[in-house]
């Protein structure tokens, strides 16, 4: 069974250091892989800092992901992409209902006119998608 290894610190320099000394030694091993959990604003910060730390010999088997993309795997694997549980026009259908039934006029003030058009229902489908 893998193991999950966290690591807590008061210093993060130090923390970070541990860290990246951890998962290159974890790399060592023929055939094992990491995984690097961080906030989303950081993703882009660990990759490039584990490429520094690391070099590009070992980048394949490292994955850095945010807490998104994680839970977005985990549901990919309960849930395939494919199967779908309402269509674009039956979540437009909902979302209209649920912004009648408990929102009014006032709540969706921000929006203007463009709240009630059929691009805004569009719009806010794709975004719950994801």
């Amino acid at each position: 069974m893998n193991k999950a290894l966290v690591y807590i610190s008061r210093k993060p320099d130090k923390a970070v250091n541990a860290l990246y000394r951890s998962i290159e030694n974890s790399l060592k091993i023929e055939g094992k892989e990491c995984v690097l959990i961080v906030p989303d604003q950081y993703k882009v910060e660990a990759e490039q800092a584990l490429l520094d730390f690391l070099g590009s010999s070992v980048l394949m088997r490292v994955q850095v992901k945010s807490f998104r993309n994680l839970a977005t795997d985990i549901l990919n694997m309960v849930i395939p992409k494919d199967t779908g549980f309402l269509t674009d026009r039956a979540s437009r259908m909902l979302i209209r209902l649920l912004m009648e039934k408990e929102g009014s006029d006032e709540d969706w003030k921000a929006f203007s006119k463009e709240v009630r058009g059929r691009g805004f229902l569009s719009l806010l489908t794709d975004q719950l998608k994801e």
